[in-house]
């Protein structure tokens, strides 16, 4: 189910530390006229701007709509690309330690 938010529910769940209340949610920009989607299941507090309600709640059923930019995106997208990073900053870490452990063995050009 997707919610609607006002301008200041949405600044306070940006602004909180824990991205809070979770849900899908939309909002309206009076001062662009835009649509703001929020989603945020997990904590994570992915947003989009679109130029009707229609797209914004589109994009949070997952499906590909452009953005006010004109850029084709779909949540999905969002969602590898968080998970890609965060996988990639967790083998960084594990490298690190083991150079640092190992500072013999390491490949110097």
């Amino acid at each position: 189910m997707i919610d609607e938010l006002t301008m200041d529910e949405y600044h306070h769940l940006i602004d909180s530390d824990n991205y809070s209340p979770r849900g899908l949610f939309v909002v309206y920009d009076k001062e662009t006229g835009n649509y703001i989607a929020v989603y945020n299941p997990d904590g994570q507090a992915w947003t989009e701007e679109f130029r009707s309600m229609l797209t914004a709640q589109r994009w949070l059923a997952g499906r590909y709509v452009r953005n006010v930019q004109g850029e084709r995106i779909c949540l999905s997208t969002y969602e590898t690309d968080y998970r890609v990073k965060k996988r990639r900053a967790k083998e960084g870490a594990i490298l690190r330690r083991w150079a640092a452990a190992n500072p013999d063995q390491r490949d110097e050009p």
